[in-house]
Order: structure tokens, then sequence, then C-alpha cells
């Protein structure tokens, strides 16, 4: 007799053995915007603060390696983030909180930021956030929008989120 059944056996417990329970399963990360801060000391050819929250599903840690986003204030466009960030994501219920600054594109720009020094706006951050992980880098999606209060003490974020549904590698 020839031990045919074992051999199909033997491939299994070999790959098995090459990674966790036999494979790796990823997700991608969510993104969620905390704040997105002008403050009503600020010039208005400043910066704008947004607080970006990093949740990692998996049980392995993972982190940026460069985020490319666009922030839209009303409907208008306030600036570009586009930097290599490396920053550690780990594996945990908690999130990480990233903060990035918006620098204003242009003169105009730079003026219409007075308009949002108070009352409620529309925020919207898209792009996307180069993930480095044990199976390479992802290109994850980064969408979130939501209204913001701006200027008062009741500044709290909002919105509908949509990130790691999508990555474009």
């Amino acid at each position: 007799m020839r031990p045919t059944g074992l051999l199909p056996l033997c491939w299994i417990a070999a790959l098995g053995g090459c990674t966790p329970l036999g494979v790796w399963v990823y997700q991608d990360p969510a993104f969620e915007v905390a704040r997105v801060r002008l403050d009503t000391k600020q010039s208005p050819d400043s910066t704008v603060m947004v607080a970006i929250q990093v949740w990692n599903p998996n049980d392995f840690e993972i982190s940026t390696s460069r985020f490319e986003l666009r922030l839209r204030l009303d409907g208008q466009t306030v600036g570009p983030y586009e930097r290599d960030s490396v920053i550690p994501v780990p594996r945990s219920a908690d999130a990480t909180t990233v903060s990035l600054s918006f620098v204003p594109s242009g003169r105009d720009s730079r003026r219409k930021l007075e308009s949002f020094r108070s009352g409620t706006h529309r925020f919207v951050v898209e792009g996307r956030a180069v993930m480095k992980t044990p199976i390479g880098d992802r290109r994850v999606r980064v969408a979130h929008a939501g209204d913001m209060a701006f200027g008062g003490l009741d500044e709290a974020s909002s919105g509908e989120a949509t990130g790691g549904s999508g990555s474009d590698q």
C-alpha cells in the first residue's frame, strides 16, 4: 500500500505552520474625524487643525507611512495634507489619534477661513492613507463628512465616516 493519503495532510501542516493559524487575516483600518479646529484668535492665514482617529481591527500592529488628504469646509477647499507620516497604530480596541495641519491654499482660501470662526459648518475630509502591514503596503480610502461647531464651547464632531471599506493597492 502506498501512503498517498498522508501527503496532502503533510502539505496542509507545513503551510499551516508558516503563518498564524495558517493565514494572515487583514482588515483595513477605520478612520473618523474627531475634531476640526480653527481657533478664533488665529490669524486668517493660519492652518486648520484636524484630529483623525484611526482604529486597527487586526491582531497585529500596523503603521501609517503617508497621508494624502483634502479638507473642505462648507464645500470650499481649504487645502491639502500630503506628507510621509510614520505613526504606529497598535492592535487594540482604542483609537490612535493623529493631528494633522491643513495649510490653506491660495490667498482667497485664507480670507474665506474668516467666515468659519463661529457657527456650525459642514466638513469633508477625503483622500487616502498608505498603511504598512506585515503583508505589504496598503492604500486605504479615507472619507469622513459631518457638521462641526466652531468657536464655541460646544465644539464636537459628528458625521458619517467611511474608511477602510476600499483599498486601491
